[in-house]
């Protein structure tokens, strides 16, 4: 009986020491596997911020920057939660979340203020992109973010009716749309006087800046308004010499004198010598 407890007391504790033996070695590997992770990413996170350092030497960005400006060309916000932190971190995967359109993105934004902004500016920018009035209304956001797409769904309108028939209610929006068609019309046509028609101040200014910057040409003759101070003849009038000859055929084709209908002094008037195959600067065949 005696032997047996011995026995039984020596199997026990073989089984102890084998147990107590197994937990020393998995302790041991997995804090030789952590030591070895540890290691990977201390690598890894100095290579990245040799990189980053490498970038910030040569980049005119901050650092935080450079860190939103390759995670959004990597379309992802990883390094924005490794590198960033508080609402830096909340910024960078804003920036990321939008400029990709990605929905998903805009949940690691939760629980921050920039949450909500980042599912309406992506609802916003999807509804854009169907450029359909009734979308822009149908948005269920505040009326800065409507008026933000029917801005988008008007740049490039020119019908001042669609002003009347849709906006017959709501006067801010009618004034927007009336504003930007106006604004478009005038661009288009290089109307000047158009401008003060716009009633909104920053796209009556927008407008002006626009059309006094380029080369004006108010007669539509084709010679700028500048050249033809140059030349000396009528900027508003196409056929300065009333000769039947345009400004520009006088100046640009034939070397006639503009600001006279009879430039050889031959008695006929240059269109006619031009349209009879004479020269009108002197004798013979027009060549």
């Amino acid at each position: 009986m005696v032997k047996n407890k011995k026995i039984l007391i020596l199997f026990l504790g073989l089984i102890l020491f084998i147990v107590l033996l197994i937990f020393f070695l998995y302790f041991k590997n997995n804090n030789s596997i952590n030591k070895n992770v540890d290691k990977n990413n201390e690598n890894y996170n100095n290579k990245e911020s040799e990189n980053l350092g490498k970038i910030n030497q040569v980049s005119p960005y901050s650092y935080k920057e450079n860190i939103i400006r390759a995670a959004i060309e990597q379309k992802t916000a990883e390094s924005c939660s490794r590198l960033l932190f508080g609402e830096d971190k909340f910024d960078c995967v804003f920036r990321v979340a939008i400029a990709n359109r990605s929905e998903e993105l805009c949940v690691e934004l939760k629980g921050s203020t920039r949450e909500k902004e980042c599912y309406d500016y992506i609802q916003l920018e999807k509804v854009k992109l169907e450029k359909n009035l009734q979308s822009c209304l149908n948005l269920d956001l505040n009326k800065e973010t409507q008026m933000a797409c029917l801005i988008n769904y008007f740049s490039d309108k020119f019908d001042i009716n669609i002003c009347n028939n849709s906006f017959n209610n709501d006067e801010d929006y009618k004034l927007l749309c009336e504003s930007i068609i106006n604004h478009n019309i005038a661009i288009k046509e290089k109307d000047i006087k158009m401008c003060d028609k716009i009633e909104l101040e920053n796209y009556k200014v927008d407008c002006l800046i626009i059309l006094n910057n380029q080369p004006k040409d108010s007669d539509g003759d084709g010679i700028k308004d500048s050249l033809e101070l140059m030349y000396d003849t009528n900027p508003y009038d196409k056929d300065t010499d009333k000769d039947g000859l345009t400004d520009f055929d006088e100046t640009m084709i034939y070397s006639t004198n503009p600001k006279n209908p009879d430039t050889d002094g031959d008695g006929y008037n240059d269109r006619d010598e031009v349209k009879n195959g004479y020269n009108p600067k002197g004798e013979g065949k027009l060549k």
